[in-house]
């Protein structure tokens, strides 16, 4: 009885090792997948973040521009009259100066 209960137990303990084996085999199987499948995945949304901040950089730079040449067309046509009314009073001061080196 002794015997047969040792070797109930020698054989219950190999079964027992040899499942752990088998399940540690799996289970390292399993992580190495969700690991690639993480890799991927983590790599993915960092692409999708790239793309989408290079859009949005994009559209700011865009904007920026636009407001830019707006702002500057604006300042041109305000600085029109000012310009003209300096050539005026330029060609005005010149004019004078003309007069008097002829008077002089």
């Amino acid at each position: 009885m002794a015997r047969t209960l040792e070797a109930a137990g020698e054989i219950a303990a190999a079964t027992v090792a040899e499942v752990v084996a088998r399940m540690a085999k799996i289970v390292r199987v399993a992580i190495e997948g969700v690991a690639t499948a993480s890799e991927a995945e983590t790599w993915g949304v960092e692409r999708r973040l790239l793309q989408q901040m290079d859009a949005g950089t994009a559209e700011v730079k865009e904007r920026v521009e636009s407001r830019a040449e707006r702002v500057v067309a604006s300042t041109a046509r305000a600085a029109t009259p000012v310009n003209g009314h300096m050539d005026n009073h330029s060609n005005a001061l010149e004019a004078e100066l003309s007069q008097l080196r002829e008077v002089l």
